[in-house]
């Protein structure tokens, strides 16, 4: 299989769950593992900061920066 054969916008038909938002589709399991391993860093990074929480913000804003893009 190439690259040249996918097609954007398809969910296998193994089943594979998906939300779609017009052209764009979301593959929600990716999405969950994502946010799960965002949120163990999280954890961790708050954790190892103590009561500096400039960093956690920073952090935070630029993950949210990242999920809208």
């Amino acid at each position: 299989m190439s690259l040249g054969s996918l097609e954007w916008g398809r969910v296998s038909p193994a089943g594979g769950k998906a939300l779609r938002f017009g052209g764009l589709v979301i593959d929600m399991p990716l999405l969950v593992l994502l946010l799960a391993t965002a949120s163990v860093g999280f954890v961790v990074l708050y954790s190892a900061l103590g009561a500096n929480t400039g960093l956690f913000l920073r952090q935070g804003v630029r993950f949210a920066f990242g999920m809208v893009v």
